[in-house]
């Protein structure tokens, strides 16, 4: 039905609907001006939501990026905060720290088979902020950065994500490593917990998780340790006195490091590497 309502000149009501997902978070919208209730998702009515022209080509793959506009307002007292003023608020006054997925789909209004069709696929890049909206920069799924497309290149050090997991990932058992810490002192991007004194490891080069109060988990990276406190990238409006975080201490990506934390057996690197090269100007040596 919805190919037949798609070719009516008449009769097809397209509307759009939009899906951003952060971790296991879901915020969904449509074009039209009230609720749309299908497939059992409810998409709440964002007037002035709308997406730049939708490109697949492969001669410019910049091309292929999308624009998603939503309504904003950057006084948060305003007196008519839209719907999505919730989603806004993933970008301001600081960036999330993982990904934000996008999916756009249509369908028609009628369809007797509720029938959406998923036009786009992608990810937030970074957002651009007026004083009423908001823009979303989007690149398509297919050019993530976490996959270049590349080969593995052949070397000594570790190339995977430490506490990965997975076949040739670091395997790693996250949980054993843990830090629980309460904040006691928070100055700019220093955190102090007396639980970092205490910590069997530097907890440098690691991170730190929390949960918010909407179920988003946050993430920083953890610049240097010392005693009792940690400096982080970037801050956060939650990381305050009495925060309860997570911290986990990171990994130099060598043979020595993985030793160290008695996963030698999962080290994806090559030990015993020969420093010459045997295959002149191979791109596969590291």
């Amino acid at each position: 039905m919805f190919e037949d309502l798609e070719l009516s000149r008449f009769f097809g009501r397209k509307v759009a609907l939009y899906l951003f997902k952060r971790g296991a978070v879901e915020r969904r919208f449509t074009s039209r001006d009230r609720d749309l209730t299908i497939g059992g998702e409810t998409y709440v009515a964002a007037g002035g939501i709308s997406h730049s022209e939708i490109r697949q080509t492969a001669a410019s793959p910049q091309k292929n990026q999308l624009t998603v506009t939503v309504p904003y307002r950057m006084d948060p007292d305003a007196a008519d905060l839209p719907v999505t003023q919730v989603l806004g608020d993933w970008f301001n006054p600081y960036p999330p720290g993982e990904r934000v997925l996008v999916t756009v789909m249509t369908t028609h209004l009628g369809d007797p088979d509720e029938q959406v069709n998923v036009e786009w696929l992608g990810r937030v890049l970074g957002p651009k902020f007026t004083d009423t909206t908001l823009e979303l920069a989007c690149d398509p799924s297919y050019r993530n950065a976490r996959t270049s497309g590349r080969q593995a290149r052949i070397g000594r050090n570790c190339d995977v994500p430490v506490y990965s997991q997975g076949e040739g990932m670091c395997n790693l058992d996250k949980a054993a490593h843990e830090v629980p810490a309460t904040l006691t002192a928070v100055a700019g991007l220093a955190l102090t917990a007396p639980e970092f004194a205490a910590a069997p490891r530097n907890l440098g080069g690691g991170f730190i998780e929390w949960t918010r109060l909407d179920g988003l988990t946050e993430r920083r990276t953890i610049w240097s340790h010392v005693g009792d406190t940690v400096v982080v990238n970037f801050g956060a409006a939650d990381l305050a006195i009495g925060l309860d975080v997570s911290a986990y201490p990171g990994c130099a990506h060598n043979s020595e490091a993985c030793d160290s934390y008695g996963n030698g057996a999962n080290y994806p690197g090559y030990r015993n590497l020969p420093t010459s090269d045997p295959l002149p100007r191979s791109q596969a040596w590291g």
